[in-house]
C-alpha cells in the first residue's frame, strides 16, 4: 500500500540565514528530499490565490469545479512536479525550500494546508557585517 503524498515541508527566511543549509541537512533525513530552490511553487500558489480571489463562485458556476476543487487539483499539480525526485531517493516528503516564499507563505500555506513551515531568521547586524 503507498502512503498518500504529504503537502511539503516549507523552509523560508531572508538570505544568509541558513534556509539551504537546513533544507540540506533535512534532506539527510530517511523521509525527506529536498532539491534545487524552486521559485515556481510560489508563482503557483500566488496564482491559485488569485484565480481564488478574482473567479471564486464564477469559476465555480461555469467549470463545475468547488475552490476547494480548484486548490486539491493546484496542489495536486506543484507535488507532481517536485515528488518524483523524493519518492527516487526512497523519501516521501518533498522539502521545499526558497527566499521568495517568505513574501508568501499566507498562499503557500494555504494551498499546502498540511505543511510544516519553518522560517529561519538572522541578526540584521550579522548580514550588515557580513
Amino acid at each position: 500500500m503507498t502512503r498518500p503524498i504529504q503537502d511539503p515541508v516549507l523552509i523560508a527566511g531572508v538570505l544568509r540565514s541558513g534556509v539551504r543549509l537546513l533544507a540540506s541537512i533535512l534532506d539527510g533525513h530517511p523521509l525527506l528530499g529536498s532539491g534545487p530552490e524552486l521559485p515556481f511553487m510560489v508563482t503557483m500558489a500566488r496564482q491559485w490565490q488569485e484565480m481564488r480571489a478574482t473567479l471564486g463562485e464564477n469559476h465555480a458556476r461555469h467549470y463545475h469545479l468547488s475552490p476547494e476543487d480548484v486548490r486539491a487539483r493546484f496542489r495536486a499539480s506543484a507535488l507532481e512536479i517536485v515528488m518524483p525526485r523524493a519518492l527516487h531517493a526512497g523519501k516521501t516528503r518533498f522539502v521545499l525550500h526558497s527566499f521568495a516564499a517568505s513574501v508568501s507563505l499566507e498562499a503557500l500555506a494555504e494551498l499546502f494546508p498540511q505543511a510544516k513551515i519553518i522560517l529561519t531568521l538572522r541578526d540584521p547586524r550579522d548580514v550588515v557585517r557580513s
